[in-house]
């Protein structure tokens, strides 16, 4: 009989560990003294022969690691096992591994054995809900949650490790200074130089072949120095140390994917750092607040609570820094990022950045290419090699949305489209949309347009402040620039546009379409991703639905609709008669009633998320509005994902594609 075949699948959460699932699978980073591919080896006997993840990694290419393939090619004749890759089963006894079976740690799914001739489980399945019928194989353990997670947990798991893979104590060389009653691990060509201090009071020290370690220098358990790593003096402790690595300097609590270089003095810290990383001397990363606050880490679904008090920074693959860099707690560099200067980045650098501080710039692929191919020339490890990603780099930005905040005192929409972000209007004040952007992980600087709907205040407050200082060009009809006057100098970058007209912004088509609101030159916005086709609507005060407003929204796949009052709340309030009548007015605002009907008429098996926004603080409340709207499309068969916008916070990073495959391809069933 076959022996079956093992494959390692991300998930939708897993393909999100930013920055490092942009270039690598998340089963090739290391937790303990293993990757986390090599550790479900272990625990199930089977080679890996394959990942299933993003399409974008497809050809991914390491030496000794298995490579990404395509869904459609792993094979239904044999016995497959598929296993998530942030699952960390414990070294156990399995029982034979034959399908039909689900498995699952501590309760939680992680993957299937499929049985020869059993279907693979749809890309939908994979990403979001590994369950089926069926026994189930249950194993000890944890999944992992995020990067920061795993750093947290390397100590332990490198001293559970070392116990059960290199249980014996192969003792310390003359000259070598021990420390502790935990093991000392040494593979038989790996060298500690005399006048290396080994403290395994806290915990055992393992050294893989070909590991030097130079003196003096102190090694602190749980330690796990990978293979031809050297360690060239200083503090080094409680880290997993990739294969081939330099280090040097103060070095705690952190992994270190492999062939780092870290050859000079400088802190790290609660850090996580790609493969072929090169630090210059004295760059430090800070891992701890001076408030002693917990730390926040962006995420490509907004910024995170990560619940501890030390984190430090995750550099992606071939990040490079100079001299003297320092590094804010919480920071995150993306993949082939360049930075230098001495100036602090931000705590967001994105992929392929050049740069100084703030002042980060696109990294030129081919200037990128010629740098890595110098630098790994330098290692007889790389030399011939090539970066893994090249000719297949596919940046694997999805169509994301969120809404900044929307009321009567305030509305800004961000969307961000393949390498593109626009703010739709820009109705807070400047330094208020920059703490806006700041939660969701964006540079104010990183914005291609701010495109405004018309002159009202609520829309345009900051629109000319945050031109002005950022340089960010204004998309407007020549009638609303007119009507803003008061806000702009002439200092600002404005270009017109045309209600009817489309035009281009990057990787974003844009649809502006007349409204009926009562401003000088009100439109809606309709986007378009130009890459994958996915189509966005920005609809609030539209005074009343219009053929032409029916036209442009109705193939959206998310759609911000406004929500803006409950008819007998307006009818009660305290505001003068001729403002009631204004807001119910044709050229006022859609109520919660006419927002239900509307919506209801623009839906489409596409539609996957709706987003109510523009509520009244006085005559409105948002569960009255979701409760209104929300039964209305479920009564007309909708399960898509239904948001409330607020005023004084941005929401969640809506991203469109994830919200479509959970709503399902069949979700209206009167359809």
């Amino acid at each position: 009989m076959s022996e079956p075949l093992l494959y390692v699948f991300d998930d939708h959460h897993s393909r999100r560990w930013a920055p490092f699932t942009l270039t690598r699978p998340v089963g090739e980073l290391l937790f303990g003294c293993l990757s986390l591919r090599e550790r479900a080896e272990r625990v199930t006997g089977l080679r890996c022969v394959g990942y299933l993840s993003r399409p974008a990694l497809e050809g991914f290419d390491e030496p000794d690691a298995p490579p990404v393939v395509k869904h459609g090619s792993v094979p239904e004749d044999r016995t497959r096992v598929l296993l998530l890759s942030r699952a960390v089963p414990e070294f156990q006894e399995l029982p034979e591994l034959t399908g039909p079976a689900r498995i699952t740690v501590e309760g939680v799914p992680v993957g299937w054995v499929l049985a020869p001739g059993e279907p693979l489980p749809e890309d939908r399945q994979l990403r979001f809900a590994p369950e089926a019928e069926g026994p189930v194989i249950a194993l000890r353990g944890r999944v992992l949650g995020f990067p920061w997670d795993l750093v947290a947990g390397t100590p332990a798991r490198i001293a559970s490790d070392v116990r059960h893979l290199f249980p014996r104590d192969d003792g310390a060389a003359p000259g070598v200074v021990r420390v502790g009653s935990e093991a000392l691990s040494v593979a038989p060509d790996a060298e500690l130089e005399p006048g290396v201090v080994v403290d395994t009071r806290a915990g055992p020290v393992r050294l893989e072949p070909g590991a030097r370690v130079e003196g003096p220098a102190r090694l602190v358990g749980p330690l796990h120095v990978g293979r031809d790593t050297a360690v060239l003096g200083g503090y080094v402790g409680t880290s997993t140390l990739g294969p081939v690595c330099k280090v040097r300097g103060e070095v705690a609590d952190s992994v270190l994917l492999g062939y780092v270089n870290k050859a000079h003095d400088g802190h790290l810290g609660h850090a996580m750092l790609g493969r072929w990383v090169n630090l210059g001397a004295g760059t430090c990363n800070s891992d701890l607040k001076n408030n002693y606050s917990r730390v926040r880490v962006w995420t490509l679904d907004g910024e995170r609570d990560t619940g501890m008090l030390k984190v430090g920074c995750f550099m992606g693959d071939h990040v490079k820094t100079g001299i003297g860099t320092m590094l804010n707690t919480g920071t995150v560099v993306g993949a082939a990022s360049n930075i230098f200067g001495g100036q602090m980045p931000p705590a967001v650098v994105p992929p392929f950045s050049w740069g100084s501080g703030t002042d980060l710039r696109d990294y030129r692929f081919d200037k990128f290419l010629q740098s890595v191919e110098r630098s790994m020339a330098e290692s007889s490890h790389g030399r011939g090699r090539r970066p893994a990603f090249e000719g297949r780099y596919e940046a694997d930005f999805p169509v994301r949305v969120s809404v900044l905040g929307s009321g009567s005192s305030g509305n800004a929409t961000l969307v961000w489209a393949g390498r593109t972000r626009v703010l739709v209007d820009a109705g807070f004040s400047a330094r208020d949309l920059v703490r806006r952007l700041a939660v969701l992980g964006v540079e104010p600087d990183a914005l291609e347009a701010v495109v405004i709907t018309h002159d009202h205040g609520d829309h345009t407050r900051g629109a000319g402040v945050f031109a002005r200082r950022h340089g960010t060009p204004l998309y407007m009809t020549e009638r609303t620039r007119k009507a803003c006057d008061g806000l702009l100098r002439g200092q600002e970058e404005v270009r017109h546009y045309r209600p009817g007209r489309a035009f281009d912004i990057g990787d974003v088509r844009v649809e502006p379409f007349i409204t009926a609101h009562d401003a000088a030159d009100p439109v809606g916005i309709a986007m378009v991703d130009r890459s994958t086709g996915l189509r966005l609507g920005v609809a609030t005060d539209l005074g009343r639905p219009t053929a032409q407003i029916r036209h442009a929204l109705e193939a959206c796949d998310l759609l911000v609709l406004e929500s803006n009052h409950d008819e007998i709340l307006l009818r009660t309030s305290a505001y003068p008669w001729s403002v009631k009548r204004r807001i119910a007015s044709s050229h006022g605002h859609l109520s919660n009633q006419a927002a239900a009907r509307f919506a209801v008429e623009l839906l489409h098996p596409r539609l996957a998320a709706v987003v109510l926004a523009h509520l009244s603080h006085e005559c409105n409340r948002p569960e009255l509005a979701r409760s209104v709207v929300g039964a209305a499309l479920e009564s007309a068969g909708w399960r898509g994902h239904l948001e409330v916008a607020h005023q004084d916070h941005p929401t969640e990073w809506l991203d469109v594609e994830r919200l479509r495959l959970e709503a399902g391809p069949e979700q209206m069933s009167f359809l």
